[in-house]
């Protein structure tokens, strides 16, 4: 993930990994990375949950025994305040077992 402002990487014990993007356009900054998906495999998009300051949407191949699984987290520009919140954040994983079913 390219930005100009500060990007964070943490690799997970379960060999999945985490990045944020603090700063820039939450919305560009997702569908930046919704157009990345197809370079890694067939995703196909999955639930949305919305809050007060964010949207979650689970992307997730189509196994239905672990499939690998996207989550990314846009902030909701008009809540954004003083960094408090990621504009994006990124989890990838593999399910641990049978298909979760956010990802429809």
């Amino acid at each position: 993930m390219a930005s100009y402002s500060e990007v964070y990487v943490m690799a997970l014990p379960d060999g999945g990994c985490s990045a944020s993007v603090e700063g820039g356009d939450p919305e560009r900054l997702n569908q930046a990375a919704v157009a990345l998906l197809a370079r890694h495999g067939d995703f196909l998009e999955g639930e949305t949950l919305a809050a007060d300051d964010h949207s979650r949407t689970a992307w997730c191949t189509g196994e239905m025994d672990r499939p690998m699984v996207v989550a990314l987290a846009k902030a909701n520009k008009s809540r954004m305040s003083g960094g408090r919140r990621p504009a994006l954040l990124v989890n990838v994983f593999r399910a641990e077992g049978a298909r979760p079913r956010f990802c429809s």
